[in-house]
C-alpha cells in the first residue's frame, strides 16, 4: 500500500518486544527482458528481509516473493527503507517503507483458544512491487 507521497509501504502489525511478524513482497517482472535486482536493507533495524544484500535474477513475466520481518527489540516507532535496484537501469530502481510498532507489557495473555493463530483467514496481505 503507498504512503501520502506514493512510496510503496509495509505497516506491520503492533507486536510485543522480542516478537516478530512476517509479511511477503512480491516482486514482479513485467517487462520483455530479465531482470536482476540487488535488495538492500541498513542494519541495526528490527527488519529484516531474506534477499537482502544478495542479487535476484527475475526473468520476464515472473515474480520472485521476498519475505520481510519485523522483530521489535524495543518499545516505540520502527521506520527504515529497503531499497530494490534494477542492475543496468537506474530508472527503475525503488524503495519500499517498511514501519512497524513494538510495544511492552507486564502481562501478556496469549495463545488463548481461537485466537485466529494457524487460521487460514488470518493470512499476512500480499505486497506487489512492478
Amino acid at each position: 500500500m503507498p504512503n501520502e507521497n506514493g512510496v510503496p509501504t509495509i505497516n506491520f502489525p503492533r507486536l510485543l518486544v522480542e516478537r516478530s511478524a512476517k509479511q511477503p513482497l512480491v516482486l514482479r517482472n513485467e517487462g520483455i527482458l530479465p531482470a536482476t535486482v540487488r535488495v538492500t536493507l541498513p542494519k541495526g533495524t528490527p527488519f529484516s528481509c531474506a534477499g537482502a544484500g544478495q542479487l535476484l535474477a527475475i526473468e520476464p513475466q515472473t515474480s520472485h516473493t521476498l519475505e520481510v520481518s519485523f522483530t521489535p527489540t524495543a518499545p516505540g516507532d520502527e521506520m527504515t527503507t529497503l531499497s530494490l535496484s534494477v542492475l543496468k537501469n537506474q530508472f527503475e530502481d525503488q524503495t519500499v517503507e517498511l514501519k512497524g510498532l513494538g510495544y511492552a507489557q507486564d502481562v501478556a495473555i496469549e495463545d488463548l483458544p481461537g485466537d485466529g493463530e494457524g487460521d487460514e483467514h488470518d493470512s499476512p496481505p500480499r505486497h506487489e512491487v512492478e
